[in-house]
C-alpha cells in the first residue's frame, strides 16, 4: 500500500508542476513546460535541470511578468523597480509616482501644477 501512495504523490506532483504549461515536451522520458500560461513563468526543475515547469508571478498587480520580472503593470498601478504599486486614488492610470496622473478618473482632470 505505502508504494502505491507514493506513486500517487509522484504522480500529483508531476501534474501540480505542469498544470499551468502551455506547450509540453518530452525530455529524458520527463515532461517539461515549453511555454506558460498569462501570469506563469519558466524555471528549472529543482530536480532535473534540463526540464522546465511553470512558477505563478508574485507581484501584486502585475499585467505581464517574465522570470518573476514584472514589466508592465496593470492599469491603476506603476513600476518601480521590479514591483507595481497603487496610483493615487484620483488617476486611473500614473506613472513614476503614485500622484503623477497619466490619466484621471471620471469629474478630474489634468493640471500642471
Amino acid at each position: 500500500m505505502s508504494f502505491l501512495w507514493l506513486i500517487l504523490v509522484y504522480l500529483k506532483n508531476i501534474e501540480s508542476s505542469l498544470d499551468h504549461c502551455n506547450d509540453m515536451i518530452v525530455i529524458e522520458n520527463e515532461y517539461s513546460c515549453n511555454g506558460c500560461e498569462s501570469g506563469f513563468y519558466l524555471i528549472q526543475s529543482p530536480t532535473n535541470e534540463n526540464i522546465y515547469e511553470c512558477s505563478e508571478c508574485e507581484i501584486p498587480n502585475y499585467q505581464i511578468c517574465n522570470d518573476n520580472i514584472c514589466s508592465f503593470c496593470k492599469k491603476g498601478s506603476y513600476l518601480i523597480e521590479n514591483n507595481c504599486l497603487s496610483c493615487d486614488t484620483n488617476c486611473v492610470s500614473c506613472s513614476g509616482s503614485p500622484d503623477n496622473c497619466v490619466s484621471c478618473n471620471a469629474g478630474k482632470y489634468l493640471s500642471d501644477g
